[in-house]
């Protein structure tokens, strides 16, 4: 439907002009859902996952865990995207739209800016160079775990019973890096969630990774285990 419209209001008038404020309006209005998308993409290509892969780092998610209420995410987001919605109305009102298309894209670029600094946490070029080394460095190890993944889910197909495929399971998640609890000193313990279920306690070095990244490996093997409790409707991994 926002293609189409795109598309109609385009062709309703010859003028260059026109249609380039047009579509300045439309990028601004949705400013915030495009930069959400954007930044989802560019940091999924980034650590090596697919680009349709789900992850927890949505603007809504980084707030959630700065400590704000659901409701206060909600006003804040309501917040933002009706000055965008403002911003770019005044692009379809002014007689000369150059100022407002400017504004409106200025508006989007200091949000990018923001998004970057306080959810990033990149406040210099000597940030960005470091965090995007680290994302680079564990790109392999995030490859790695998509792969075993889609080899344990055929191995969920196959597995002739809950005890051998759980033993697979297991060998699985030592192979991607996990350990049992309390085989390193240093270890960082994930609690991943289910709703209506049980949830899933794995742990891992602390000296391999940040919780972050080993919760991203762990979430890679969500989808197979939900499946494997619903294949047998009982037991589970030992963490």
């Amino acid at each position: 439907m926002i293609g189409f419209l795109i598309a109609a209001l385009s062709i309703s008038s010859a003028h260059k002009g026109s249609v380039a404020a047009v579509l300045v309006v439309t990028i601004v209005g949705l400013g915030l859902p495009i930069l959400d998308t954007t930044f989802a993409l560019l940091r999924r290509a980034f650590r090596g996952f697919p680009l349709f892969h789900a992850d927890d780092d949505h603007f809504h998610h980084k707030l959630e865990r700065l400590g704000f209420s659901k409701g206060r995410i909600l006003m804040g987001l309501y917040s933002v995207c009706a000055v965008l919605s403002v911003t770019g109305l005044m692009v379809m009102w002014n007689q000369n739209p150059t100022i407002p298309i400017v504004a409106g894209l200025g508006v989007l670029f200091l949000l990018a800016l923001a998004v970057v600094r306080h959810f990033h946490r990149v406040k210099s070029w000597g940030d960005a160079h470091r965090k995007m080394k680290r994302v680079l460095s564990r790109r392999a190890e995030n490859r790695y775990a998509l792969l075993q993944a889609k080899v344990l889910e055929l191995e969920l197909e196959r597995a002739g019973s809950a005890a051998d495929f759980w033993a697979i399971f297991d060998d699985t998640m030592r192979r991607v890096g996990f350990v049992e609890s309390g085989e390193v000193l240093d270890e960082i313990q994930i609690e991943i969630r289910f709703i209506g279920a049980k949830s899933w306690v794995v742990y891992a070095p602390r000296r391999d990774g940040t919780p972050v990244e080993w919760r991203r490996v762990a979430e890679v093997f969500r989808p197979i285990l939900v499946k494997a409790r619903e294949k047998w409707r009982a037991g589970g991994p030992a963490n």
